[in-house]
This record gives C-alpha cells, sequence and structure tokens, in this order.
C-alpha cells in the first residue's frame, strides 16, 4: 500500500509540475502574441499616417507641377520636409526596403523642389531674356517631369508593396 500512496503522491508531483510548465509555456507564447500584435498595429498606424502624409505630398506636387508659382513652391516644400521627418522619425518601423525607398523619394523630390524654384525665378526675375536659352527651361520642365513621373511610379509601388506587408498576419 505503501507504494501505491507514493506512486500517488509522485504522480500528482509530476502533474503539478508538468501543469507549471506548461501554463509557464503557454503565458510566454501568449506574451510574443501580444508583443507581436503591438508591432503590428504600430506598423499598421504608422502605415496610415505615412500614406497619408505621402499623398498629401503628391496633392502638393501636383499643385505644383500645374502651376508654378512661390505659394505652391512653399507648401510643396513644407509638406516634403513634413513627410521626410515622418519618415525619418520612425523607420524603426517601417520595413528596411521601404525607408530605402522613402529616403531615395525624398531626394528626388528636393530635386523637383529645385529645378520648380528655378523655373519661378527665371520667370519672376527681371533679366535678359536674349541671354537665357529656351533649351534651358526645357530642359528644367523636362527634368522635373521626369522627377515627378519617377515619384509617382515610387509611390504606386509603395502602394502595393504596404498592402503586401498590411495584409501579412
Amino acid at each position: 500500500m505503501s507504494e501505491t500512496i507514493v506512486a500517488s503522491v509522485a504522480g500528482a508531483i509530476l502533474g503539478g509540475v508538468v501543469g507549471a510548465a506548461s501554463t509557464l509555456a503557454v503565458e510566454k507564447y501568449r506574451s510574443r502574441l501580444e508583443n507581436k500584435a503591438r508591432y503590428n498595429q504600430s506598423q499598421f498606424d504608422l502605415y496610415k499616417s505615412l500614406w497619408g502624409s505621402l499623398y498629401d505630398l503628391k496633392v502638393t506636387a501636383d499643385k505644383l507641377w500645374k502651376v508654378a508659382n512661390v505659394d505652391n513652391l512653399k507648401r510643396f516644400a513644407e509638406q516634403l520636409q513634413k513627410t521626410e521627418e515622418m519618415v525619418n522619425r520612425n523607420r524603426i518601423f517601417i520595413e528596411e526596403i521601404h525607408t530605402k525607398e522613402l529616403r531615395s523619394l525624398m531626394e528626388t523630390f528636393w530635386k523637383f523642389d529645385f529645378g520648380k524654384e528655378k523655373l519661378i525665378q527665371l520667370r519672376e526675375t527681371p533679366h535678359d531674356y536674349g541671354r537665357i536659352s529656351i533649351h534651358l527651361v526645357e530642359n528644367v520642365i523636362r527634368q522635373n517631369g521626369e522627377v515627378r513621373d519617377r515619384y509617382n511610379e515610387l509611390v504606386d509601388r509603395l502602394e502595393v508593396s504596404f498592402r503586401k506587408q498590411l495584409r501579412t498576419p
């Protein structure tokens, strides 16, 4: 009979240890899932804000492309700075490939800003038109168009990539 008692006590102890170990494993797994869920929510919130900023940048760029004036240039430069700050401040939450593409986008758009500024200056500054080549103006316009096209292509790629990233559990 003492063997039966020992076996019962040993079984109870073993059951308690296994139960405690199982509970710890479940808690650890649950904690990892909660951390992943928080990261996913943070990433979703960031992508949502970032997409809004990228869209606002596209809108201001389109307005500047249609009407190159000082007011549109100022709005564009302000939005570009806001978007660039958002990317840099939150890049830890952005996939590395997206960060590289966004940095490339910002660099490209600063060139667009510079090109538009040159066109505005050429148009608004009194100068000797005989000294300014029409080819110079056409070249700046062509370069700005290339920058704008590159930006639009990048935003389209980012949209597809952001959607895939947000759908991945």
